[in-house]
């Protein structure tokens, strides 16, 4: 493994302080996160938090919240259609109020963590994986701050950790021992790790770890810091049974929730429907 990250909430303080409204807490709940994005919409006219209706990884935090995971045994899906379906209907209803990003400027901005409203200060709040802040910091200019997911449930059950990339050597390769070299260079030379400078996840190795913490900037020292706890505090590991349709039926995914965001479909219709593909597609 090249690094480890975790899902996370980043949060601009400053747009927090202006609004009169309090700090994210690992103690918040979905209806914290929700009446703190409306208020911060209604005072000061700025979206409350990016969507979170794009594909699973949201959702597969909110579903082991509820002992649920995203697949379950025997190629199935884990969640249920009552889940689901009160996730979307919280989607929904943010985007209504104003309290979340349109679903048009999702698509706008999807995989572009480094371009969106949040890292021009156009919004408060921002999920997204933990070795994507630095990439932010570019844009925006000054640190984030980070915290958990909402929850309930949140350290014990929805939050994991798990590893960013990983490097492998082909079994037929012809030069697998300067393969084998080049890896251990990139995993484990404090030199080139502090060029890398943790941006696909904080290092496996303690030594290189060690060495990136002491030579790390501010946003970066708060990454360490949030994994550090993490790793404390987090005790459901990350689920391990993701099938070879994966990549297919997060395209499903997220083609529904886009149509639900876009408010074409209800929360339910939406629900329904992305079970019902999904079943189809996992029991090929």
């Amino acid at each position: 493994a090249l690094g480890a990250n975790a899902p996370c909430l980043i949060y601009n303080k400053e747009i927090f302080d202006k609004a009169g409204v309090n700090y994210p807490a690992d103690t918040w709940t979905w209806e914290d996160l929700e009446k703190k994005a409306n208020e911060i919409k209604t005072r000061l006219g700025i979206i409350g938090v990016n969507s979170i209706i794009r594909d699973y990884n949201d959702f597969e935090v909110f579903a082991r919240e509820r002992d649920e995971s995203i697949y379950g045994r025997n190629n199935k899906v884990g969640f249920t259609q009552e889940t689901l379906e009160d996730f979307l209907i919280l989607g929904q209803r943010m985007i209504t109020t104003g309290g979340m990003e349109s679903m048009k400027v999702t698509m706008e901005f999807r995989s572009n963590e480094e371009n969106t409203p949040y890292t021009h200060g156009k919004t408060a709040m921002m999920f997204l994986w933990s070795n994507k802040i630095v990439g932010v910091k570019k844009t925006l200019g000054k640190d984030s701050e980070i915290m958990i997911y909402p929850g309930p449930n949140s350290y014990s059950k929805g939050m994991y950790i798990k590893p960013s990339l990983f490097f492998c050597i082909a079994k037929t390769s012809k030069h697998q021992e300067q393969a084998g070299k080049f890896l251990n260079f990139f995993t484990n030379n404090i030199k080139a790790n502090l060029i890398l400078d943790a941006e696909r996840g904080i290092p496996v190795f303690s030594k290189v770890r060690k060495a990136l913490s002491e030579n790390a900037d501010s946003q970066n020292k708060k990454i360490f810091e949030f994994m550090n706890q993490l790793s404390k505090l987090a005790n459901n590991p990350m689920d391990r049974n993701f099938p070879v349709e994966d990549r297919e039926v997060k395209v499903i995914m997220r083609n529904i929730m886009e149509e639900v965001g876009l408010c074409r479909i209800s929360a339910k219709e939406g629900a329904k429907k992305i079970i019902q593909q999904w079943e189809k597609v996992l029991s090929k």
